[in-house]
C-alpha cells in the first residue's frame, strides 16, 4: 500500500518522539513475562482475525479516548502495534502526549511480526 505524502509526514515526526520496539524484542518479553501491556490498535474487523498473543484491543479511533479507562496507571510500559508499524506511533506520540512514560510501537507492525516467522493467536 502506499500512503499519501502528509501521512506519512506526520507518522516521520511523530517518530522523533516515539520509541519503538522490534518484533524479537517483543517476543523476548512475551517469552520472559515481562510486566507490559500490549495494545493492538488496529480496527476490530483486524483484531477478530488474529492478534499477538496477550493483545488487548483499543483502536486508533478511540484510544485517546479510551486508554485512561483501561491503563489507570500512566507508568505502565505500553507496547502498541498495528499493521504497518505508522497508526501505532500516532497513537503512542498522543497518549505520550496524555502523560504516559513508557510507551513503544512495533517497528513494522503485525505485517513484521507475521513476516518473521510468527503467529498470532485467534480470537
Amino acid at each position: 500500500m502506499q500512503h499519501a505524502p502528509g501521512f506519512l509526514d506526520i507518522v516521520n515526526e511523530a517518530k522523533t518522539r516515539v520509541s519503538e520496539i522490534d518484533a524479537d524484542t517483543l517476543e523476548s518479553w512475551i517469552t520472559q513475562n515481562k510486566s507490559f501491556v500490549l495494545i493492538d490498535v488496529r480496527e476490530q474487523s483486524e483484531f477478530a482475525d488474529g492478534a499477538i498473543a496477550k493483545a488487548i484491543h483499543i483502536s486508533k479511533g478511540v484510544i485517546e479516548r479510551d486508554i485512561e479507562k483501561t491503563i489507570f496507571d500512566k507508568s505502565v510500559p505500553l507496547v502498541l502495534y498495528c499493521s504497518g508499524g505508522f497508526r501505532s506511533v500516532l497513537a503512542a506520540d498522543n497518549i505520550q502526549k496524555m502523560g504516559y512514560s513508557a510507551v513503544w510501537s512495533l517497528t513494522g507492525g503485525s505485517k513484521n511480526w507475521l513476516t518473521t516467522g510468527r503467529e498470532f493467536s485467534q480470537k
